[in-house]
């Protein structure tokens, strides 16, 4: 698990503490956790445990460095747990069907096993499943169950010898391709979010089946059609995605980043920028929380040709905060880094990050990598 021109009914956008709480929120300061000496790329939370891949080799608790390569799982207490597969590459997508961990990225062999990309693991034993084989010939950027299928998004052209262009789904059950499934993207997807009847899909696409769809697209979960009923305006490369009541949120690039709320018809709700790409978002207990590289919000929803904020502007070190009426709240956990944020996943008590980022506090407390914000 990662999405602004205002539109009449937003156009009263309100700045923190200009209208009373209406939400609960997680705490904008990450409880003691385990840490990492490299950057997390994906989170995704399942039955009281965190489970974090990316580019690290080590993880680091109550002062010891313990091995773990690219993939790792933390109870949400924060505390590493024996789950230490050899992964020997770096895990940029992580899903769950409540049996198994899906696991993406640019890895060649798994525990010694040869497994090209993606695997998949028992969540009861945390084994490498033998049986899931599925062959994919470029990189998987997405991971997203629904039901009984896994979709998986990309660069690749290909997956267990057929053509699939950038999206494809395989059962859970057996790992074999869904035959009826095959949408054709003219660029790489980056992120997924699927419900009963449409895979919401997001990337630097401008074509999905030969017909124009910018950025962000819905495919019919059976055929994988075009749906023509929703028409977007994602101004920037979708980075991540999440569908919650109605609507549709993601998280943008720039110039300037941007969070957007779609209705299900494509029509913008509400849209709020930043000073620097938006790459991940979850919404949790009517909060939309995001982060990414930015540094600031913008009051309203325009930059300029830099990508800075034209007008008032709120200080944001990464991470921003906004209701589902996009009402800025004062959520601030003050991350540093360049790259900042790069995934969000929300999970019973708790809301937990993954990115590059070393403090949080403007410097005061030390967090590498992964935090978990309790709530």
């Amino acid at each position: 698990m990662k999405r602004l021109i205002m539109c009449a009914g937003t156009a009263a956008v309100l700045l923190a503490g200009s209208a009373p709480a209406t939400a609960t929120e997680a705490s904008d300061r990450p409880m003691a956790s385990a840490s990492f000496n490299d950057t997390v790329l994906a989170v995704v939370h399942h039955a009281g445990r965190v489970y974090a891949g990316g580019e690290f080799s080590y993880a680091f608790q109550s002062g010891r460095r313990l091995e773990r390569h690219h993939l790792a799982a933390t109870t949400t207490d924060g505390e590493l747990t024996g789950f230490a597969p050899e992964v020997d590459g770096p895990v940029h997508a992580l899903a769950t069907d409540g049996r198994h961990l899906y696991a993406a990225g640019r890895f060649r062999a798994v525990d010694g096993v040869e497994r090209r990309r993606l695997a998949r693991f028992s969540l009861d034993t945390g084994e490498l499943d033998p049986d899931f084989t599925v062959r994919v010939d470029a990189l998987p950027r997405a991971l997203e169950v629904h039901g009984d299928t896994l979709y998986l998004g990309g660069d690749f052209h290909t997956v267990d010898g057929q053509p699939r262009e950038r999206l494809a789904a395989v059962s859970t059950d057996d790992g074999s391709l869904l035959p009826d499934f095959a949408p054709r993207f003219d660029q790489a997807v980056r992120t997924i979010d699927a419900t009963n009847h449409r895979v919401y899909v997001g990337g630097g696409f401008t074509a999905v089946n030969g017909t124009a769809a910018r950025n962000l697209a819905a495919v019919d979960p059976r055929d994988g059609s075009l749906v023509a009923g929703f028409a977007p305006r994602a101004r920037g490369v979708v980075h991540d995605l999440d569908v919650s009541g109605p609507r549709v949120y993601a998280a943008t690039g720039g110039p300037g980043g941007r969070v957007h709320a779609f209705e299900s018809d494509g029509v913008t709700a509400w849209e709020r920028a930043a000073d620097g790409d938006v790459a991940a978002v979850t919404v949790r207990d009517g909060v939309v929380y995001a982060g990414g590289h930015f540094t600031k919000v913008c009051e309203g929803g325009e930059v300029d040709d830099r990508g800075d904020c034209l007008g008032v502007t709120e200080e944001r070190q990464k991470f921003m905060a906004v209701t589902t009426e996009n009402a800025l709240r004062a959520w601030n956990p003050h991350a540093d880094s360049v790259m900042g944020a790069l995934t969000i996943a929300s999970g019973d008590d708790v809301l937990v990050a993954g990115g590059d980022f070393l403090t949080f506090a403007a410097g005061t407390v030390r967090q590498r990598g992964l935090a978990l914000f309790p709530s």
